[in-house]
């Protein structure tokens, strides 16, 4: 495997890289949710509940580009391209993450607020950037969307059965065929 310069990457490579790890650092780091009042401030990081699956599927995302960049020599053909993956996956994490944090309560009162607070804004400017260049890199690559009508129409077509001849091939009698020969066919019946 040969060093990958990072001054030679493509710039939508590093931006779909870069914005994963900052992706990382402010979901675990910065407050995303939390309560702020005169008597203190708590928050919490996006690693709960839907928007900790959706950070999953980033950082998913952020490994496939990766993986890509950096070991594209060594990875077997697969039935689906990885910017195209990788474009699917941060396109699911980012609106998931966002729409769990948006409907989590949020209110302002005398005794305080709660919602979302500056770090999450921030995370959904970092993943809408990544999921942005991820459509960017898979549009540049100009690797096939998957035919979901063929692959549709492939599993519902049922297999056929194997077809007989028709009409069916006649046995021929010989002389060393004893167990046919021995038993002439008997005349149809006369209809009445």
């Amino acid at each position: 495997m040969a060093a990958v310069d990072l001054k030679s990457m493509k710039k939508l490579d590093q931006v779909v890289l870069g914005a994963g790890i900052v992706a990382l650092i402010v979901s675990l780091f910065f407050p995303i949710w939390g309560f702020s009042s005169p008597l203190g401030n708590q928050s919490i990081n996006a690693w709960h509940g839907w928007a900790g699956f959706g950070m999953f599927l980033v950082l998913i995302a952020t490994a496939l580009a990766a993986v890509r960049i950096f070991a594209s020599d060594s990875l077997p053909d697969l039935p689906v391209g990885l910017n195209l993956a990788t474009m699917v996956l941060s396109i699911l994490g980012t609106v998931i993450v966002i729409l769990r944090e948006l409907t989590y309560p949020h209110a302002s009162t005398i005794a305080g607020s709660y919602g979302v607070k500056w770090g999450g804004y921030l995370l959904f400017l970092v993943l809408f950037v990544q999921a942005m260049a991820s459509v960017l890199l898979f549009r540049e690559s100009e690797e096939a969307l998957p035919d979901f009508k063929a692959m549709s129409a492939n599993r519902a077509a049922p297999a056929a059965p194997p077809t007989a001849p028709y009409p069916p091939s006649t046995a021929t009698l010989t002389t060393s065929d004893s167990t046919l020969a021995d038993h002439p066919a008997e005349p149809p019946a006369p209809m009445v």
